[in-house]
């Protein structure tokens, strides 16, 4: 999240001090959720492992993000509304998910090869892929996009499947390891990700449609 001061580097401020200035931003953007016994209790996880190495502050990290809570939720609201205000609340804990999925922020490597994605678009949304379909031009997702290495798991979402080429760019981590959920294979992708979109088609046989997207490689990858 932009703009958040502990931005540039791991240890100024120091690790426990990320993590303490995240747990009082769960705890604060739970409070206005009316969530607060979820998130002392995320909170306190988080805290738990403050003291203990950056590996063990990450996967922590990651697998709190992964929990079916508000934060995951919120915390991507944020950064698709671009929204400042929340900068001072959710910037730590962001920060801490966003330098894992950075090339070599994390013990597990940056994943290669084909992930997918399953959502519920409108009609006005789909249609606005196909519209950019073939151009060779750049866009985004500004939130952390969580896909999946099992087709059959992600095309039991939405009414659209996202099929995205990360062969080269190397995008994202693997996290099923990690996860709350491990079963479902999860690669989550790093906020603000680039891609182009190559074809949009529709499967009868599935009924649903199929947007074909493959995501630049970064600079530092």
């Amino acid at each position: 999240m932009q703009g958040w001061q502990g931005g540039d580097s791991w240890y100024g401020p120091s690790g426990e001090e990320i993590v303490e200035e995240a747990a009082q931003g769960i705890i604060a953007e739970g409070e206005k959720l009316d969530c607060i016994a979820e998130a002392r209790w995320l909170a306190e996880k988080l805290r738990s492992v403050k003291s203990q190495s950056k590996p063990e502050i990450q996967k922590m990290s990651l697998k709190l993000y992964t929990f079916e809570s508000f934060l995951y939720k919120r915390l991507n609201t944020a950064l698709r509304n671009k929204e400042k205000t929340a900068i001072a609340t959710l910037g730590p804990f962001c920060y801490l998910i966003w330098s894992t999925l950075l090339p070599f922020g994390f013990e597990e490597k940056n994943f290669s090869g084909v992930v997918y994605r399953g959502m519920t678009l409108d009609q006005s949304q789909i249609q606005s892929y196909m519209n950019v379909a073939g151009n060779n031009q750049w866009y985004s997702w500004l939130c952390f996009s969580s896909t999946s290495k099992n087709r059959l798991k992600a095309e039991q979402f939405g009414n659209t499947l996202f099929i995205i080429d990360n062969e080269t760019a190397r995008e994202g981590v693997d996290i099923s390891s990690i996860s709350a959920f491990p079963d479902e294979e999860e690669v989550l992708l790093q906020a603000s990700t680039t891609f182009q979109v190559v074809k949009v088609t529709y499967s009868d046989v599935k009924k649903k449609y199929e947007v074909h997207l493959k995501i630049r490689r970064r600079r530092n990858a």
